[in-house]
């Protein structure tokens, strides 16, 4: 058996201090150095191998993860080109839906029958004059509602009495009070015979008015066609001076058949005579 101090002395060191603890000497410290270059040498041919093995080494077997890819890939630059195909337009018509109600022609036969006549439109014929014999030129009244009327529809009546009117007159006043009653007489002898009170002046001796027209046709209750010269010129147009207390007789066509100034009942005998 080897004792503690022998065992160290093989192990280098060569002495211990009064604790135990091993103290180096010269002979310890050289082996020491020893061991330490040879480990150096020993660690410095591991490195020289490892790096040789690492130059050989084939670099497309090592891990991906080992040697990053920094290697930025292209933009796509190409710009992709437009469709410049245009569509063929669809001519097609179609065809139109003819499947309609079919129309209603059972209209109302046409009239056919022959219009009458309008003998006014005839009627008066010249020559015109306003003696006795004479035919009258047609004229244009106008009723109290403004609607014009002229002489020649009377053209057809059998008979015509006409009586001139001015607002202003006594004579006229009074023989507007017995116009009814002898309108009257007038219609007895001949049912178609016409009358036309013509008013030619209002109360002032101014043109009347329709206002004037419908206040004397009230006034006096006057039952037949009242009328009123708008124009100022029927005394004229008859031949007369004087636009009141004129009474005519006209027969069919507008005949002058009596011109008599204030002696009403003088032409109102006329007229029933030409009714007989």
């Amino acid at each position: 058996m080897y004792s503690y101090r022998e065992i160290e002395r093989k192990r280098g060191i060569d002495e211990v201090d009064e604790i135990g603890n091993p103290i180096r000497t010269a002979g310890s410290r050289r082996r020491a150095v020893r061991i330490s270059r040879l480990m150096r040498t020993v660690l410095a041919a591991c490195l020289i191998t490892l790096i040789a093995s690492c130059d050989d080494a084939d670099p497309s077997t090592a891990p991906d993860t080992l040697v990053p890819d920094t290697s930025v890939p292209e933009p796509d630059t190409s710009v992709p080109e437009p469709d410049t195909s245009v569509p063929e337009p669809d001519t097609s018509v179609p065809e139109p839906d003819t499947s309609g109600p079919e129309p209603d022609t059972s209209g109302p036969e046409p009239d056919t029958s022959a219009p009458e006549p309008d003998t006014a439109s005839a009627c008066p014929t010249p020559p015109f004059g306003t003696a006795l014999g004479d035919t009258l030129a047609d004229y244009t009244l106008y009723a109290c509602d403004g609607t014009p009327t002229p002489l020649s529809r009377a053209c057809d009546a059998p008979v015509t009495f006409i009586n001139a009117f001015a607002g202003w007159c006594p004579p006229c006043r009074t023989h507007a009070e017995e116009a009814p009653a002898d309108h009257a007489a007038l219609l007895a002898a001949a049912p178609d015979a016409r009358w036309l009170f013509v008013i030619t002046e209002d109360q002032s001796g101014q043109r009347p008015t329709l206002a004037y027209c419908d206040a004397i046709r009230e006034a006096y209750q006057l039952p037949m066609t009242v009328l009123v010269d708008r124009d100022g010129a029927f005394p004229a147009h008859l031949g007369v001076s004087s636009p009141n207390s004129w009474y005519l007789v006209l027969s069919p066509g507008l005949r002058l058949e009596a011109k008599i100034k204030y002696a009403k009942n003088d032409a109102l005998g006329v007229a029933l005579d030409l009714a007989e």
